[in-house]
């Protein structure tokens, strides 16, 4: 594997993290906006689906690849990428249902 495909991945997993995770946007707690409410539902949402198969594979493909750090920089910086792009398409949906819009 090399960074550009790393890259892909990650971003393909952060927009699947951030398009299907479910989160309640609860202002008077934490004081975040709903965005960063989002934002943390979904990295927690894609961390936990590295517990999962086939997440193994990709782990293992990074890690053998010529330079695993570089292939896991970019995964982690594709998964914020996806989750942005998740949060754009979803963000008036969300805000539709928030308390408070951002």
């Amino acid at each position: 594997m090399n960074s550009k495909e790393a890259y892909e991945l990650g971003r393909d997993a952060g927009y699947s993290a951030g398009m299907n995770c479910d989160f309640d946007v609860d202002l008077d707690v934490d004081g975040e906006t709903p965005e960063e409410c989002f934002v943390s539902a979904a990295y927690e949402s894609e961390e936990n689906a590295r517990q999962y198969s086939p997440f193994e594979f990709h782990a293992h493909d990074m890690n053998s690849a010529r330079n695993p750090d570089a292939c896991w920089e970019a995964y982690d910086k594709g998964v914020g990428v996806g989750i942005r792009k998740a949060w754009r398409e979803r963000r008036a949906e969300i805000l539709a249902d928030s308390p408070v819009s951002s």
